[in-house]
């Protein structure tokens, strides 16, 4: 009989789990932000003040959205080693 600790395991796999869900949330949320004015935009007549408004909200969740993914690579290169 092999006996085997899997407890380390086991918090690995929900830590890489939670981490997963977080990511998709926060790399949706921006994007559907964006998407969703983007669309407003393209189908109705705006002042322009409200598309300024949109514009800058579009801006801002694309620069979210790069934080976000910025941030995912620099946890790849500390999780591989590499200096940041």
């Amino acid at each position: 009989m092999v006996y085997r600790e899997i407890t380390k395991e086991y918090e690995v796999d929900h830590m890489k789990s939670e981490f997963a869900s977080t990511v998709s949330h926060e790399l949706r949320t921006p994007l559907a932000i964006v998407l969703d004015f983007t669309e407003l935009m393209l189908n109705k007549p705006l002042k322009p003040e409200r598309q300024t408004k949109y514009l800058q909200t579009i801006y801002n969740e694309a620069n979210r959205l790069t934080a976000v993914i910025n941030n995912i690579l620099n946890v790849q290169k500390m999780e591989s080693g590499k200096q940041i």
